[in-house]
């Protein structure tokens, strides 16, 4: 259908073109138009009129279908033949133009209609040339001169369509044999669409299912880095109940798993985040300039607002200029998870990245996770340290006990031989403790025992000693690297201190005294099983010369 109609299209334009210089040349070197005898003015009008009206049905897309109809195609064509064969006999100056025109036509129909193969089609397109001659000459074609030219007219179109039999057949052959030839490769090439197609669609299946893997590979790294990271420090837990040890592992763990700049732990004493004495375990790429600075600003309580909040804080889109806790280092993402348990507060873990939008959503709930075992540890730590104390701690004084004594005392004993340094021992009691308990009572004598080992405690801690309970109100002191006047300093500063404290229950007020008898190995005493002998003797010797004295033991 689109071949005829493209065809058409073409050869009208043509036919109206050739018919048009015809009409000049005719008027210009022949007669004007006026001047035209009958016959020809009206195959002129006519043949114009017959372009005309096909030019119009070309151009309506809902007329085209009469061209497509065989019926009307050839009944047109025949029409322009019968045209075209009237102008030859009519305008015989323009014979073999108009020869030329009708054989065009011709091969246009042999090109465009494939039924002309078939005779009566043959006859039919010779019949215009007869009829257009005989109709023009009437008796005068049985002239001999007519005759021949009648005759030879239809042997030269006879010759000529016998040679366009045969090359449109070729021609037809060979554009059928094309025709094959392009529809089997068109349908090699719709396969090959159709197979790109698919080969396309299971290219971008495979970029989606490649997608999704890396997505869920980068998914799993994530959970077997949250789960390494949660099976360190469970493993330490189930080793280990010491707080400080556990907390270096947690911040060298999270810091290289999770590849960030600093990972810091802030522990507050008693969850009192505005005391200065804090405890920092920190891995940091920060030098020591910057990471005391950090320090210094946790210290100062710039961090404060996120303990109050208790909700892990998360910004992947720093501005420095908005707090001054990241003044002078680069961050770019920022987290904070608080330490607590109940109205508990223990303190902060802190991760700083330079890079922006580095902490990812899932991790809360690794950061929850570690905080929670951070926080448990704390408190088995520290439960474990009451269960441990109420081991070897008296538990009215808080002194050590006598059985914590009898692990440890020999072991000092055998460190000062090591080490070439002496140790002092003084053993003390309270003087009139008997007077104080019958006329003020128990519970006063409780608090008189408790004020004075407080006393004690607070002092000699500075000289890293130990008070011991050794019985009823009999205390043991131990210092370490002291000689005994050296020992003996401390003493008399500290008999002075406890004498001077004032003891108040309610309209009471009174004061204790307390007597010290000290001894040092091995400058004084040189066998480890006479050294509290030696000190009990001193003592002793303390209470007999008046009480209230810090008496040295003899050297044995």
């Amino acid at each position: 259908m689109q071949k005829i109609i493209s065809f058409e299209k073409k050869y009208t334009v043509g036919h109206m073109f050739f018919l048009l210089v015809i009409n000049i040349m005719y008027s210009v070197f022949f007669q004007p138009l006026t001047n035209y005898d009958d016959l020809f003015f009206v195959v002129i009008v006519c043949s114009w009129a017959v372009l005309i009206v096909k030019t119009f049905i070309l151009e309506r897309e809902t007329w085209i279908k009469w061209i497509i109809d065989k019926k009307l195609y050839n009944i047109l064509k025949l029409t322009e033949l019968i045209m075209v064969a009237l102008l030859i006999v009519s305008a015989r100056e323009f014979k073999l133009e108009l020869s030329f025109l009708y054989l065009v036509i011709i091969i246009e129909s042999y090109i465009a209609n494939e039924d002309l193969e078939e005779p009566i089609y043959k006859l039919f397109y010779l019949l215009p040339f007869i009829f257009a001659n005989i109709m023009y000459e009437g008796q005068n074609i049985l002239e001999p001169n007519k005759m021949l030219y009648f005759t030879f007219g239809i042997a030269v179109f006879l010759g000529v369509q016998k040679i366009l039999d045969l090359n449109i057949k070729e021609i037809k052959l060979k554009f059928l044999e094309n025709k094959l030839l392009i529809k089997e490769k068109n349908s090699k090439n719709e396969e090959l669409r159709k197979s790109q197609t698919s080969l396309q669609e299971l290219n971008e299946k495979l970029k989606g299912q490649k997608l999704e893997l890396e997505k869920a590979t980068e998914e799993f790294r994530k959970k077997a880095a949250e789960f390494y990271v949660l099976k360190e420090i469970g493993i330490f837990l189930g080793r280990s109940l010491e707080v400080e040890k556990l907390l270096e592992l947690v911040v060298d763990v999270v810091s290289g798993v999770m590849g960030v700049d600093m990972c810091c732990i802030v522990l507050y004493p008693e969850g009192n985040y505005d005391k200065k004495d804090v405890s920092f375990h920190i891995k940091t790429v920060y030098d020591k300039k910057t990471t005391n600075a950090i320090r210094q600003k946790i210290e100062s309580g710039v961090l404060s607002f996120l303990m109050d909040n208790r909700d892990i804080y998360l910004d992947n889109e720093v501005t420095q200029t908005k707090n001054l806790f990241f003044e002078n280092r680069e961050v770019g993402s920022f987290a904070a998870v608080p330490l607590y348990k109940g109205d508990k507060t223990y303190g902060l873990v802190i991760l700083e990245q330079r890079y922006k939008n580095y902490f990812y959503k899932n991790i809360v709930e690794l950061l929850k996770s570690v905080a929670n075992q951070i926080v448990l540890s704390i408190e088995n730590a520290r439960l474990y340290e009451s269960v441990e104390e109420l081991a070897i701690k008296d538990s009215l004084t808080k002194a050590y006990n006598r059985t914590y004594m009898q692990k440890i005392f020999f072991k000092m004993l055998q460190d000062a031989d090591e080490s070439k340094k002496p140790i002092s021992v003084s053993m003390f009691d309270i003087d009139h403790f008997k007077h104080v308990n019958d006329t003020y009572g128990h519970l006063f004598g409780d608090k008189v025992l408790r004020m004075v080992a407080k006393t004690v405690q607070a002092h000699i801690s500075k000289y890293n000693g130990m008070v011991i309970r050794y019985g009823g109100e009999e205390f043991l002191v131990l210092i370490p690297n002291k000689t005994s006047e050296q020992a003996y300093k401390i003493f008399e500063t500290l008999r002075e201190e406890i004498e001077n404290t004032e003891l108040v229950e309610g309209v009471v007020k009174t004061h204790v005294t307390v007597s010290f008898g000290v001894t040092t190995y091995p400058e004084l005493v040189s066998d480890k099983d006479m050294v509290v002998g030696s000190a009990d003797n001193a003592v002793y010797k303390a209470k007999e010369s008046g009480r209230n004295k810090v008496v040295l033991a003899a050297k044995e």
